[in-house]
């Protein structure tokens, strides 16, 4: 009796458990059915260009120092916050000097002992010399042997030597005492320039090392922007091209030229140029986005390109990529993950020069929402 009641208590687990399994896959399917999102789209066309492009930039200092100290040691106190302005020479930083003082000391003692033996060869030079003045004078009137006479001119000869021996250590130990006193003196970090600090490292009580950066100081009010050129048009480009400034957070244009333009491109990213204000740069600080436009280069007449919308492209550790769109027939379409080549940023978007084809399309919105193989039915924008 008791074993069929286990049994039948078996069965209806393996029967709950078959119903559960079939109600679970039949949500799923309603759940893939209701995952399929409208996105909008573009259909991929050629044209010719303007000539006019636009970069990103970001707005940096012309000039920025990583300052360390020369010594190692713990940071007793830091005297400045991060925005701070600093004058030339003003006290950043200082570190515990206990040990640096105790060298100093020491070698200041050292010195003293020199300078005694200094005073004791000169002393003794003087003895040695008159005493070999003195045997000299009786050694030429023959009252005084020879062997006398040599004596006093060996001990006279040692005791100059003894004398140069002793001013040499003397001016070790000078240089010594003026080698702790640097070494004390670089317990304070001091501004070398005009500026404001930007970045701090180290905090009170930390460990700082010799040589390692302990904060950042920017040279006061000189502002630049840092940008990168694609290839295709750094050719266009010389010292002193005027351009148009964009920045966005203050909602205002600025002109400006290009200072510097590198000869070598160190990333994919393009070739680094740099762009000086032409004018008051209020309210702008460093570290602001900015767009770059840089008007008239010209394109080939007869090359076709393709742009696409800025927000269609998106970009992981190492590719730019967008979604292309292949239709299934049946009013939904799947999402296919091409890796693309991006050149410049134009008024019109991203031009493409490689991964993608006249009358392709591309997914423009809903991107975050998609995967390599997902399906989506397109959306038409609200407006043509």
């Amino acid at each position: 009796m008791k074993s069929n009641l286990i049994i039948q208590f078996f069965i209806r687990r393996i029967a709950f458990l078959g119903i559960l399994l079939l109600f679970i896959g039949c949500k799923d399917k309603v759940d893939e059915k209701e995952s399929i999102r409208p996105v909008f789209y573009q259909k991929i066309t050629t044209g010719n260009g303007d000539n006019q492009f636009s970069i990103p930039g970001i707005v940096t200092y012309d000039k920025e120092s990583k300052l360390s100290f020369k010594v190692g040691g713990v940071i007793t106190k830091i005297n400045v916050t991060i925005g701070q302005r600093v004058a030339e020479g003003n006290v950043l930083a200082t570190i515990d000097a206990t040990d640096y003082f105790v060298n100093l000391t020491q070698a200041k003692a050292s010195n003293e002992t020199a300078k005694a033996k200094v005073l004791n060869a000169e002393t003794q030079l003087i003895n040695e010399k008159s005493n070999y003045l003195r045997v000299e004078k009786l050694y030429v009137r023959n009252h005084s042997s020879l062997s006398d006479f040599e004596k006093a001119k060996a001990q006279y000869e040692n005791a100059k030597g003894a004398l140069k021996a002793a001013e040499s250590q003397e001016r070790a130990s000078k240089a010594g005492v003026q080698a702790a006193q640097n070494q004390l003196g670089y317990c304070r970090l001091l501004a070398p320039i005009n500026g404001t600090v930007t970045q701090i490292f180290l905090e009170e009580n930390e460990m700082a090392g010799m040589g390692v950066p302990a904060m950042i100081l920017a040279s006061n009010d000189v502002l630049e922007v840092n940008a990168n050129v694609p290839e295709s048009w750094i050719n266009q480009l010389k010292v002193g091209q005027e351009v148009a400034i964009m920045v966005g957070s203050v909602e205002k244009e600025f002109r400006g030229s290009i200072k510097e333009i590198s000869p070598n491109a160190p990333s994919n990213t393009g070739y680094p140029i740099k762009i000086v204000f032409s004018e008051v740069t209020s309210g702008i600080k460093s570290g602001m986005s900015v767009t770059v436009q840089i008007p008239d280069l010209k394109r080939n007449e007869n090359s076709q390109v393709i742009m696409i919308d800025v927000d269609a492209v998106s970009k992981d550790e190492n590719d730019f990529f967008v979604y292309t769109l292949i239709s299934n027939n049946d009013g939904t379409y799947i999402s296919k993950l091409q890796n693309v080549e991006v050149g410049n940023l134009t008024n019109e978007g991203y031009v493409i020069t490689k991964g993608l084809k006249n009358n392709e399309l591309i997914a423009t919105a809903g991107i975050r929402f998609l995967y390599d193989g997902k399906i989506v039915t397109l959306k038409e924008p609200d407006f043509k």
